[in-house]
């Protein structure tokens, strides 16, 4: 008489320790190395506009927690969710990793950090993101110089742009860079 009640209890407990355990499994063992990496800070994205403020308030809007997910990148980039700091300056928005964490198996994933961008941009903005951050599935492509990104989609950078180097205080204003093409 005590036995199928015996396994119901044991039943119960197993689907109540099944349920704590799913609540909190991460995607993936954690890469101490990598969270060392972003707690540099490194640039993820950077976009040079003349209405840099608007997209960075596009771009802040858009994450929720501040946190993203960076795309189809290498190992282990699909498997975090960064933690993002945004920097503007005049005709500058540089966006940082400022952390991470884990992905957990249930829950609801942030944004992706490139679809948020792509919407938050307008034709005259050049945008240089990381080659870590993304690799073209369909052809495989990992570029060394990273991707540049358009309104109208990515395209592989051909060269790391040089005013991604300078210091934010520096940079020539979009007006100046202008008048000097001209």
């Amino acid at each position: 008489m005590e036995g199928p009640f015996l396994a119901f209890k044991v039943m119960l407990l197993l689907a109540l320790v099944m349920a704590v355990y799913r609540r909190f499994e991460r995607v993936h063992a954690s890469f101490p190395d990598f969270e060392r990496h972003l707690r540099t800070r490194p640039i993820l994205v950077a976009i040079r506009a003349r209405d840099a403020h608007a997209i960075a308030e596009r771009v802040r809007s858009a994450l929720r927690k501040g946190e993203a997910l960076v795309g189809t990148g290498r190992r282990p980039w699909p498997f975090y969710a960064v933690r993002l700091a945004i920097d503007i300056s005049p005709g500058l928005v540089l966006v940082r990793a400022a952390g991470c964490a884990l992905l957990r198996v249930e829950g609801v994933d942030p944004p992706s950090l490139v679809d948020v961008v792509s919407s938050a941009i307008t034709d005259d903005a050049e945008v240089w993101i990381d080659e870590a951050l993304w690799v073209d599935l369909d052809t495989g492509q990992r570029p060394e110089a990273g991707w540049s990104l358009t309104t109208k989609g990515l395209a592989l950078a051909t060269r790391r742009p040089a005013w991604i180097e300078l210091e934010p205080a520096r940079l020539p204003s979009i007006a100046e860079t202008e008048r000097t093409r001209a």
